[in-house]
């Protein structure tokens, strides 16, 4: 018959990990086979920790404490803190971008259920090495169900007690930072994917600490959710293709309609001029440059352009609202509002033109005044200028 050593009632069945502060064990009650196993963590006591162990006294013994807390006690100059264990893949295996196979929306929601944890134990006042302890990717493990479960190996718990005064300072920023090591791990796939710009857009935010709280993240998630699914180029051009379908009508009017009576008109002037009409030498002028049919290239001379006018964005708009829909092109870059940021101010800024502000205002979907710390998506100017000058006429109020 196995024996195993006693640590209080419990009997120790594996060691996970040991050093001079903290041993982590895997125990059980009774007679093999044990029907339930516990994760036990000793401490080493020292007038050092103290404090710290009075803390967690105060919280095991509130009517707060997480469900998974079995028991807290002293003897032989050490402490020991149990919980309840259950045998599951961690984030960290279960996410691998090499092995899932979770399907996008299904890991918004398993993201989601996991923030609504953690922010129930901040509600509930735990204590911060618990809560960094129960935010640990390697920590939380999932059954086959998608059931969340926190194994609570403490083994950092001296190392987060460093981190006190920036948790103290600003709780929910912080958090959110430590949450940014789960979203990475849970959406990998779609991060580490070239044109999934929303998708590393958020992680950087999050990483940042630029969203307020947990919930911002997961709205921020949900808001782009069609664009944030994308983890492959097929799924990119389709996304594309449907947020450009409204100007397909457009295209077929401006470009295929005109091709077609262009093709035809030079069918009928070929078949008017006759064969081999320019044949033989005879010279071909364009503007002031002559072309002969040799080989020889004259495509150095220079033409002049003192006569002649160019249309602006400017001058096509000056009286105008611009308005480009929403997410029309790719073409285009972030931008932090900052305080006392207007449409205006952007514009001028962005494209030295403040009368197209709303240009910035129509592809962003937004109206009323800019909030600081808001993302915008600022067009090119080559974008603009091609867009205004194919819909002049089409945009006044």
């Amino acid at each position: 018959m196995i024996k195993f050593f006693k640590e209080g009632k419990y009997s120790i069945a594996a060691t996970k990990f040991k050093d001079e502060n903290i041993t982590v064990n895997i125990g059980f009650l009774g007679e093999i086979p044990a029907r339930k196993y516990f994760i036990i963590n000793k401490f080493k006591h020292s007038d050092e920790n103290n404090q710290l162990f009075k803390d967690l006294i105060m919280y095991f013994r509130s009517k707060d404490k997480i469900e998974n807390f079995v028991d807290f006690f002293s003897m032989n100059n050490y402490f020991y803190a149990v919980f309840k264990y259950k045998e599951a893949q961690n984030l960290n295996y279960k996410f691998d971008k090499k092995v899932c196979i979770t399907d996008f929306r299904k890991r918004v929601k398993i993201f989601e259920n996991i923030c609504i944890k953690i922010k129930t134990c901040i509600f509930n006042n735990m204590p911060l090495p618990i809560l960094l302890t129960m935010t640990d990717s390697k920590n939380i493990t999932m059954d086959d169900e998608d059931n969340i479960f926190v194994n609570f190996d403490m083994r950092k718990i001296f190392s987060y007690q460093k981190q006190k005064e920036k948790y103290l300072e600003n709780k929910n920023k912080y958090i959110v930072k430590i949450i940014s090591e789960i979203f990475k791990i849970i959406f990998e796939t779609e991060i580490s994917y070239k044109y999934n710009r929303i998708m590393q857009l958020i992680y950087k935010k999050c990483k940042l600490g630029i969203h307020n709280s947990i919930e911002e993240i997961v709205i921020d998630i949900k808001n782009n959710i069609e664009e944030a699914e994308i983890s492959s180029m097929i799924e990119y051009l389709k996304y594309q293709f449907r947020i450009r379908k409204y100007l397909i009508p457009k295209i077929t009017k401006t470009v295929l309609l005109p091709s077609i009576i262009f093709a035809v008109g030079f069918l009928i002037y070929q078949k008017l001029k006759g064969p081999n009409r320019t044949a033989g030498g005879q010279s071909l002028t364009i503007g002031e440059i002559t072309y002969s049919g040799s080989n020889k290239d004259e495509s150095a001379k220079s033409i002049n352009l003192d006569n002649s006018v160019a249309l602006t964005p400017e001058s096509l708009t000056s009286s105008k609202s611009i308005i480009v829909p929403k997410d029309s092109t790719e073409n285009y870059e972030d931008y932090v509002v900052q305080d006392g940021d207007t449409a205006s101010s952007i514009s001028e800024t962005k494209y030295s033109d403040k009368t197209l502000g709303s240009v910035i205002t129509s592809f962003n979907g937004i109206s009323g005044s800019l909030l600081p710390g808001t993302i915008l998506k600022i067009p090119t100017k080559a974008f603009v200028d091609a867009y205004v000058s194919g819909n002049t006429g089409n945009n006044e109020n």
